[in-house]
C-alpha cells in the first residue's frame, strides 16, 4: 500500500476504484424493517458501505424543545422526533 492509499476493512481506497457509501441518514423514520430494507436494497447496488445517522433523544434535546422548523406531523417535539428515530445498541 502507497502513501495515498488506505483500507476500509477489507477494501483498499486510493487510486482505482472508488468506494461508493450509500447514506440513509434517517429516512428509515425510526423503522427497523425500513431500515434492513434499505440495507437490502443498497446492497443489490454494489455500494460499499451504507450510513445511517445515529441520535440521542436524551443527548441532543429537552423534554420540551420545539422544532426550530417544523417539519413532522406526528411528533409535537424535537425530543420525540429524535426518540422515534432511536435504535437500542442491540437493533444496531
Amino acid at each position: 500500500m502507497t502513501a495515498d492509499e488506505f483500507s476500509i476493512g477489507k477494501h483498499k481506497v486510493g487510486k482505482g476504484r472508488s468506494f461508493i457509501i450509500a447514506e440513509v441518514a434517517q429516512a428509515h423514520d425510526g423503522s427497523l424493517g425500513t431500515a434492513h430494507a434499505y440495507i437490502d436494497a443498497i446492497a443489490d447496488t454494489g455500494a460499499d458501505a451504507v450510513k445511517f445517522q445515529t441520535h440521542i433523544a436524551a443527548e441532543e434535546s429537552t423534554l420540551d424543545e420545539q422544532f426550530r422548523i417544523k417539519f413532522s406531523y406526528q411528533d409535537k417535539t424535537r425530543y420525540e422526533y429524535w426518540k422515534r428515530m432511536e435504535f437500542t445498541k442491540e437493533q444496531w
